[in-house]
């Protein structure tokens, strides 16, 4: 046996290696901090750009609405993001981690500075194409078993502090451009810092022992092989119904309050609630690790979901400010949850030559809900007569949908990612 200094045994059986980290070190510690801060702007820009969403709208001059449909066109994007995630099988985690960031961050604060509706949505197809996140892959690949789950609900949960950030800046985007301003310079800061601790970056273990053993993937349709079948479809369309799910309440808040509810607080004072809203996710990430590691993923899943579905009920039904965020608040919670347990899953069953091209295109279903639900959304409520109509049928829909495809997914909690991959994927063959 042969320890390294990270905590990873090395151990030769026959033509099979395990190496799975046995001890938590400092190592893992600064993996923790930096795939942490690399969610943190991630999830920035996804969430800020939903708050912005009306502001982003009326300094393009677009008409009411218009902004689903070019978002729905920007989302194409992660329809092909499969191809820098199979680069990362190639040739490695470490070094694209750092391009993919470069790439998207230099597209997204171009895109701000755009005047040009053209100009601006092909900048934010780029930012999509490369603004993956490999933090999950590089953390199933390094951290123990057992840790597994809670090391990613802790980077999400931390990662989601952003959307403080986030709410607090809505507060300061008051006059028409002020918001292309406060996105870049966040978007600028970040690039920078995750730069300089990108030095200090390992490439993964398992990734180096896989190019060892020449096994690297050299077909970006590998994952689609008979044995990966069966998880490909369930997991994708677990992202799928989730992005929908996403698509209502979470995201179209806005117009439902506008709309709806007599946009019955001003935007100062809508910057202040959210900051309250998304401690709930934060709370709602953290929790999901340790959940899927104490009472397993499927089990975490079908109790969120039924807690979500709950509060949507209240939130869609009630015009009780009070209850309107605290229900709000829940749902954030419990969205975070199974959302993410769906994230760990995406790449738990992989061997890893094919891990991030095999959860990249799980993952593409999560970027085809994306362009679906932008241009189908705002027709769904016209034809259904409310937001509030279409929130509720299209998300319990996909909730019901949720259960019976979990309870075909294998449970994962505190598993090696080789014993699933043996147990789970090669008894397919």
């Amino acid at each position: 046996m042969k320890r390294y200094k990270n905590g990873v045994d090395l151990i030769q059986a026959g033509t099979e290696v395990e190496l799975e980290a046995k001890e938590w070190t400092s190592y893992h510690s600064f993996l923790l901090f930096f795939t942490s801060i690399l969610t943190f702007f991630g999830l920035f820009s996804v969430v800020f750009s939903s708050l912005v969403s009306k502001n982003i709208e009326e300094s393009f001059g677009w008409a009411e609405g218009e902004i689903l449909i070019y978002f729905g066109i920007i989302s194409i994007g992660g329809l092909f993001a499969i191809i820098p995630r199979y680069l990362a099988d190639r040739y490695g985690r470490k070094p694209f981690v750092l391009i993919y960031a470069i790439i998207s961050t230099t597209a997204v604060i171009g895109s701000n500075f755009s005047f040009d509706t053209s100009i601006f949505i092909l900048l934010r197809i780029v930012s999509g194409l490369f603004g993956i996140n490999l933090a999950t892959l590089i953390i199933s690949e390094e951290v123990p078993a057992r840790h597994r789950g809670k090391a990613i609900g802790v980077i999400t949960g931390i990662g989601m502090t952003s959307s403080i950030l986030a709410a607090y800046l809505l507060t300061l985007a008051g006059t028409l451009d002020m918001w292309r301003y406060l996105y870049s310079i966040v978007a600028f800061i970040g690039i920078i810092i995750i730069s300089i601790l990108w030095i200090k970056l390992r490439e993964t273990r398992r990734f180096v022992h896989s190019k060892s053993q020449k096994r690297q993937s050299h077909s970006i349709f590998k994952p689609f092989q008979r044995k990966y079948l069966k998880i490909l479809i369930l997991s994708g369309l677990t992202l799928f119904l989730t992005t929908w799910i996403y698509f209502t309440i979470k995201y179209y808040f806005r117009f439902f309050f506008k709309y709806e509810r007599g946009d019955f607080i001003p935007e100062s004072e809508l910057g202040i609630w959210m900051m309250f809203i998304f401690i709930g996710s934060i709370i709602g990430y953290y929790s999901a690790g340790y959940l899927s590691d104490k009472i397993g993923r499927k089990k975490s899943i079908y109790i969120t979901i039924t807690i979500y579905f709950i509060a949507s009920v209240i939130f869609l039904t009630t015009w009780n400010v009070t209850l309107i965020f605290i229900s709000f608040f829940i749902i954030n919670i419990s969205f975070a949850i199974f959302r993410l347990i769906m994230d760990i899953l995406a790449v738990e069953f992989f061997q890893t030559d094919v891990r991030a091209a095999g959860s990249g295109w799980i993952f593409t279903f999560a970027a085809l809900a994306g362009i679906v639900g932008n241009f189908i959304m705002k027709s769904l409520k016209d034809a259904l007569g409310s937001w509030g109509t279409m929130f509720f049928i299209v998300g319990t829909a996909c909730l019901i949908a949720l259960v019976i495809i979990t309870f075909f997914i294998p449970e994962t909690k505190q598993r090696v990612v080789e014993e699933i991959y043996k147990t789970e994927i090669e008894k397919e063959v």
